[in-house]
């Protein structure tokens, strides 16, 4: 399977919002906004191949980045922790890291022990889920036994060399 570019999803297509949004879309990310009270910034983002989530929570679901640029703290904390906030409904293995988030201090000072446990959960059960599926691919080797003993047949094995002849 093809490396697929990440779904990235923006909330906050204002002035700012808009040139960082054209820059992803015009890169070849598909990309997901949520609409803007002003909806012409919107638009001219639907027209070069972006598309339009109706809530936080299809954003969040479709997107495996989510990009905000909203004005403050209060915007943010409304966008992340409201009652159809993010973090809702972001994956297991989100991990919440920003800039954006983390300048507002206070949210950091209000949230920062959820936001680092969220951190800190996200990336053991990352971790967990990694070694899970690692084991369960590849395959077991018994004890004692050494690497050639599971090495596959190639032509620089014995095994896979036609019988030697006596010289003439």
């Amino acid at each position: 399977m093809a490396n697929a570019l990440p779904r990235v999803g923006f909330i906050g297509i204002g002035l700012m919002g808009h040139g960082m949004a054209k820059n992803i879309v015009t890169k070849g990310y598909p990309l997901a906004v949520l609409g803007h009270r002003n909806f012409s910034p919107v638009k001219s983002l639907l027209s070069l191949g972006a598309t339009e989530a109706k809530s936080v929570r299809e954003l969040a679901q479709g997107c495996d980045i989510v990009h905000l640029c909203v004005t403050g703290s209060p915007q943010v904390e409304a966008l992340m922790l409201g009652n159809d906030g993010l973090l809702a409904h972001l994956s297991l293995l989100f991990v919440p890291v920003g800039v954006g988030v983390i300048t507002h201090l206070s949210l950091v000072a209000q949230y920062g022990a959820r936001m680092a446990a969220a951190i800190v959960l996200s990336t053991w059960a990352g971790l967990a889920v990694t070694a899970l599926m690692l084991r369960a691919l590849l395959p077991a080797v018994p004890p004692g036994a050494q690497d050639s003993d599971h090495a596959p047949d190639t032509p620089e094995t014995p095994a896979a060399l036609p019988p030697a002849t006596e010289p003439r």
